[in-house]
């Protein structure tokens, strides 16, 4: 009874991985087409900035800090931190107070932060009076952004990270049972397995602890295993090309030119789901008529979307 797919399940805590070293890691698998962008500086000021968000326990006392999203659309993005005490329970035990105003101009990537009796000329705001006395410990902490901010726009976040190996697997497998973190990896595609086994080893030995689990398991050749792939593979394909439809109807609605706009989809649809349909086809071998069914999915959303009716916007 010989192998015919490899089961991998893997999971990804909280990591810290330079885009330099992430880039070297992936051409040395020969997984060019995987590197990220590199961070992007508005970004880089929502998840530092995020971070402050939590529970504290300093002399004696509970706070509750809330980082507030003020604006995005401008070029300037602001930020607010609220503060209130707690118990042991986490109940407010005081009103929430605004503490600090935190600033990052898109343009320059310059950051700033305004508290009761502080404020940067770099930004051109005034002291703002309905700011609150803020706690030292969480003072320390906004101070030191400007530079947390400088150091991690050379690190990738851990979405990044998840992503990365995400796409690796979905390149090459089918989910195993619907759970993100399960992939059935075809023999053919044994690279895949590899070339994911080591880049998650590289990540770890550049890591303080190890961030990257993975185990795998050898599918072997039953009924019932090739039933189970079949039955993945199906739900899988499905699953793509419902988001894939959701997904563009919401875009055609919104669109200014629904016409054009649906256009655009009917070819976006085409594009994509011909690249699950040639993904699936890997496995034929593996699931037999199954790919007929598949493909009968795949061309009744396409009529779906051929007679679909725009509605026109009435005043």
């Amino acid at each position: 009874m010989g192998r015919i797919a490899t089961l991998l399940a893997y999971s990804i805590k909280e990591c810290a991985v330079t885009y330099k070293d992430m880039e070297e890691f992936l051409i040395s698998e020969e997984l060019k087409d995987f590197i990220p962008r590199k961070p992007n500086p508005a970004n880089v000021f929502r998840r530092v900035t995020g971070s402050l968000a939590g529970i504290y326990h300093k002399d004696d006392l509970r706070y509750k800090v809330d980082v507030v999203r003020v604006s995005e659309r401008t070029n300037l993005m602001e930020r607010v931190l609220m503060v209130v005490e707690v118990d042991e329970e986490n109940r407010e035990l005081s009103e929430g107070k605004k503490v600090a105003r935190l600033l990052f101009n898109k343009l320059d990537g310059s950051f700033g932060y305004i508290t009761e009796y502080h404020t940067p000329g770099l930004f051109d705001r005034e002291i703002d009076d309905d700011l609150s006395s803020i706690p030292d410990f969480l003072y320390k902490k906004t101070v030191s952004l400007g530079e947390e901010i400088k150091t991690q726009l050379n690190y990738l976040s851990t979405a990044q990270v998840r992503g990365i190996f995400f796409n690796i697997l979905k390149s090459s497998g089918i989910p195993s049972e619907g759970i993100p973190m399960l992939w059935t990896i075809h023999n053919k595609k044994e690279s895949t397995v590899s070339a994911f086994k080591n880049l998650a080893d590289k990540v770890n030995s550049i890591s303080r602890s190890k961030v990257i689990f993975y185990r795998t398991e050898n599918i072997l050749d039953t009924k019932d295993k090739r039933d189970v792939i079949s039955t993945d593979a199906v739900t899988y394909a499905t699953n793509q090309f419902r988001k894939l439809v959701c997904d563009i109807y919401e875009k055609v609605e919104e669109a200014d030119d629904p016409d054009k706009a649906l256009e655009k989809a009917q070819k976006r649809f085409s594009k994509e789901s011909n690249a699950v349909i040639s993904l699936i086809k890997e496995y034929e071998d593996i699931i037999g008529d199954k790919i007929k069914e598949i493909e009968a999915v795949k061309k009744h959303h396409e009529q779906t979307l051929k007679d679909f009716e725009i509605t026109p916007n009435v005043a």
